[in-house]
């Protein structure tokens, strides 16, 4: 986990930023597809949060490779021990109170455009480890994977496993920004104290047929 590094990186470099040659320039960037985030929304209340939210999104991308601050005052790391839910290692809870709505921050990892390029990476680093922390595009190919380089919200879990029972509801989702980027949004006010949990798919299992997190289906 590195707040420091670039949202979209190279895969041979996690330094050096792809963010702005692939995405274009900020200005630019659009809300690809936001999964029903503003379901239910009135109009005009609807037109005030997606404003507020495309404000935010440049707002991260502007600071790019200087998020860790961000993510301290917001966010912290812990390993869950006997609080109900199931294994699942480290786990990311708020420090203080999350507003639904706010966006909490972009997926950064290392970009894959192709099967190819990802492949290469599954064969140096092993395919478990690499899936766990992958994020797949509304592309369908092109992908972006935290191992070893993703920002804080790489470690978010999920409410429910395949086959396994909910344990708790999640509080974030996940939206498409421009053309490879995903967001992290407050689905639901979260409290301090609260862990943040967030849909993975209906695919997602940890098992050695895991396949990425998902954005969820249009």
């Amino acid at each position: 986990m590195d707040n420091t590094l670039p949202i979209l990186q190279d895969p041979a470099n996690p330094r050096l930023s792809l963010t702005q040659a692939i995405e274009g320039p900020i200005d630019d960037i659009r809300i690809a597809h936001w999964y029903g985030l503003l379901d239910g929304l009135e109009p005009a209340q609807k037109k005030v949060v997606a404003n507020r939210i495309k404000d935010s999104i440049k707002d991260w991308l502007r600071s790019e490779g200087s998020h860790g601050p961000r993510f301290d005052q917001m966010l912290e790391v812990v390993t869950p021990l006997d609080d109900g839910g199931p294994a699942r290692g480290a786990s990311v809870w708020a420090r203080r109170d999350i507003a639904q709505f706010e966006v909490l921050g972009p997926y950064a990892g290392k970009y894959h455009a192709t099967d190819a390029s990802l492949f290469q990476e599954q064969r140096k680093q092993g395919s478990r480890a690499v899936l766990t922390y992958l994020f797949g595009t509304r592309s369908g190919t092109r992908s972006v994977s935290a191992l070893n380089s993703g920002n804080t919200l790489s470690l978010v879990n999920t409410s429910q496993l395949r086959n396994g029972p909910a344990w708790q509801s999640n509080n974030v989702i996940s939206i498409a920004v421009g053309k490879n980027l995903s967001f992290y949004v407050a689905l639901k006010d979260i409290k301090a104290g609260d862990e943040l949990l967030l849909d993975y798919g209906p695919l997602y299992d940890v098992t050695p047929g895991l396949v990425p997190k998902q954005e969820p289906a249009v």
